[in-house]
């Protein structure tokens, strides 16, 4: 069908004033059945009926005067028999087909996307007073969208059907339009080998930082100074975060993605990006909140950099916030004045997380919530993993407080997931049907799934949640202070992948898991001294996780605004890059000298050891003997302190540490009899190579590593790359 554009006849400078996004390109469907609905033509702009590979298709619709009116009355909350809940497919419900079709017009494959309920707005920065900023909404007649995003070349049909309770069936009549070739990214997959991830058939190892939700911080604009709680949106009085703290975001991402990272963990909170929390599958007064995490997806991919996108933070299922934040949480707390509980709470009856987990009418409704946000941003090959709610063994899980809302240690701390009977296997209950619902009924297959946790789901409680056949990702966090935490971290992620040993994080032996690992958030876990070490856990985060044997970096949660910081990333992303880590088969290995000042991290090729790339690391060089003991009063200066509450027998002071022989070697196992293996040994923060050597693999087939020194006022670890010479 020939498309044509709608132009009124105004004057030229009317037309140069009209915001971007109302152009459309339009066909009115000739049906006389139909003639009230009219398809609408958004995206891509400049080539109208024609969408490059990997690049999404946006169409709007203008339906009926019944259903629209119906809708009105549903919004505006008018008492009559007409009225249609446009979040609820049970009222009404569009569903567009697209049929990839042959020169001939046989059908040669069909799917299915779902319209959504859509706002315009734009970002309103008039007059000099910040807190006055607002979104302002543009009017437009396309009030239901849909998006598909076609990831092979070739000629296609749409139609569109609108499906209501009240109403006949409405089908528009058939479009036509062409995928042609391009050079744009498609959707992230599995690796062959199930430990790592692809990207168009190449290695993709995700770099980078947990930037968790849009805040208006003046770490990186100063205006977000005069606007009010700019930084601190999360405990302010119930207020979603004005426009301003969106651009700033924005801005963020693109000095993470300048700093060489290629990957954002990013929440959906209810202070700033969540659709449903004071109306129950109603989201219409929040689709400025959804509008803002559309244009969070155009700039990640107009930057090149990939979302981990979290689909719910867990704080509205605390009860109440462990973090105090008491107008974001589950329950309807007395001592909060601001408080507003969770809709699942107040319109449900639901008086605990438990009852939410449970009830199939819940689940009913959150499953319409999950439905929308896949068909409203379903389409992104900017997504990297879609992730199911975080931290979900700390859903119902209270703090120790009095009535007043302040601490009270004397109340034991509420923790259901692991005191209450069966309320574990009732999480894990609650994903698996999620997943499916995800994965079979609305058959969105072009993005991971993940679900997270903090540690590992608790299996001999009844949660097997990462053995679900439609969960892709194992994702938990990691905050832990321990001299040999990457050595524990390694090791429990090979018990996982390889079934070679008792996990750690579980404390028992689960059956193998042939998915690939991440750590959805990594950090010191301690507060107070966060600043205390001239960043070296920050930095030690980042490039020593990656050879734990994870699919990407752990993903730092502190240091969230600091773009110098960040430059770290850029050699990460380079050495990383050079592994042919889906190529080969890798696994990881690891070994800590039994003096406890050296660890070895590594990864490894299983196809008769061909490289080995990994971190030695001095261990004697930790947050204690790096700490910056200048800043006065505070922990960092406070040695008692950190003796009493984290020092352990194996810190000590920094040390010069050279190789050694015997009991103490550091050596890599599976690597073939007298290979030839040349060593790259780099300086992890300047890139620069500091010793090129040659060894030889012994008659046990095993690579002992000869580090250079490492010494205590140079880097605390170097990085290497270990390729074999011979056979």
């Amino acid at each position: 069908m020939i498309m044509r554009i709608q132009i009124l006849s105004l004057l030229s400078t009317f037309l140069l004033s009209i915001p971007v996004g109302l152009w459309a390109q339009t066909t009115p469907l000739p049906n006389p059945g139909v003639s009230a609905m009219e398809l609408a033509w958004f995206h891509p702009k400049e080539t109208p009926a024609q969408v490059e590979v990997n690049d999404h298709l946006e169409v709007g619709f203008k339906l009926q005067q019944t259903t629209k009116v119906g809708i009105e009355n549903y919004l505006d909350d008018r008492p009559v028999p007409n009225s249609l809940n446009p979040f609820d497919p049970e009222q009404l419900n569009v569903v567009a087909t697209f049929d990839r079709i042959s020169a001939e017009g046989e059908i040669i494959e069909t799917q299915q996307r779902y319209g959504f309920w859509y706002r315009n707005y734009e970002r309103n920065f008039a007059g000099n007073v910040a807190d006055n900023w607002n979104h302002r909404e543009i009017r437009t007649k396309y009030s239901f969208r849909v998006r598909f995003t076609p990831q092979v070349e070739g000629k296609w049909r749409v139609k569109v059907a609108v499906i209501t309770n009240q109403q006949d069936t409405v089908e528009t009549n058939s479009t036509e339009f062409t995928s042609v070739a391009s050079e744009r990214p498609g959707f992230v997959a599995l690796g062959e080998n199930n430990s790592f991830l692809t990207r168009d058939d190449k290695t993709f190892f995700p770099v980078g930082q947990n930037l968790p939700w849009p805040t208006c911080t003046s770490e990186i604009d100063e205006r977000c100074e005069e606007i009010y709680c700019a930084g601190k949106e999360a405990w302010c009085h119930a207020r979603i975060m004005g426009p301003y703290g969106f651009k700033v975001f924005e801005d963020e991402m693109s000095l993470l993605e300048d700093g060489g990272a290629n990957y954002v963990r990013v929440l959906l909170a209810p202070w700033n990006l969540e659709i449903e929390f004071e109306k129950l599958n109603n989201y219409d007064e929040r689709m400025h909140c959804a509008w803002e995490m559309d244009h969070i997806l155009e700039h990640a991919e107009s930057i090149g950099l990939l979302l981990h996108l979290n689909l719910q933070v867990h704080y509205p299922l605390e009860n109440p916030s462990v973090y105090s934040m008491f107008h974001w949480d589950y329950d309807d707390l007395a001592c909060s004045p601001w408080d507003e509980p969770y809709c699942y709470f107040d319109e449900l009856n639901l008086k605990t997380p438990r009852e939410f987990f449970a009830s199939a009418e819940a689940r009913k409704h959150y499953q319409n919530r999950i439905r929308y946000l896949i068909a409203r941003y379903g389409h992104s090959t900017s997504i990297g993993v879609l992730e199911l709610l975080s931290e979900a063994n700390n859903a119902g899980k209270g703090p120790t407080m009095d009535e007043n809302c302040l601490p009270d240690k004397s109340i034991k701390r509420h923790e259901p997931y692991y005191n209450e009977e069966g309320f574990a296997a009732l999480v894990a209950d609650w994903h698996w049907d999620m997943a499916r619902f995800i994965k079979e009924d609305l058959q969105h297959t072009d993005h991971l799934l993940a679900l997270n946790y903090t540690g590992a789901p608790h299996v001999v409680l009844g949660d097997n949640s990462y053995y679900s056949p439609h969960v892709d990702i194992c994702s938990w966090n990691n905050y832990n202070l321990s001299i040999d935490k990457y050595t524990k971290a390694a090791r429990d992620i090979r018990n996982f992948q390889q079934k070679r040993q008792k996990g750690e994080v579980t404390n028992y032996d689960p059956l193998q898991l042939d998915k690939p690992i991440m750590y959805g958030e990594i950090g010191p876990g301690l507060e107070g001294i966060h600043n205390c070490d001239n960043n070296i856990r920050w930095i030690k985060a980042a490039w020593v996780s990656s050879f734990t044997g994870l699919a990407g970096t752990g993903i730092n949660w502190n240091k969230q605004h600091d773009p110098d910081l960040w430059k770290t990333y850029k050699n990460i992303t380079t050495f990383m890059n050079s592994l042919p880590l889906d190529e080969w088969d890798f696994e990881n290995h690891s070994d800590l000298r039994s003096d406890k000042t050296v660890e070895l991290i590594s990864l490894k090729s299983t196809d008769k050891g061909r490289m080995a790339a990994g971190v030695v690391n001095n261990l004697t060089m930790n947050f204690y003997t790096m700490r910056d003991t200048s800043m006065h009063g505070t922990p960092c200066e406070d040695v008692p302190y950190l003796e009493t509450i984290v020092l352990w027998k194996e810190y000590q002071d920094a040390l010069s540490i050279a190789p050694e022989k015997g009991g103490n070697r550091l050596e890599i196992p599976c690597m073939g009899l007298f290979m030839k293996y040349n060593f790259v040994w780099t300086n992890p923060f300047t890139g620069e190579v500091i010793e090129e050597t040659e060894v030889r693999s012994n008659l046990a087939g095993r690579l002992v590593i000869e580090h250079p020194t490492l010494k205590k006022d140079g880097p605390p670890f170097l990085v290497f790359k270990a390729i074999r010479k011979n056979g």
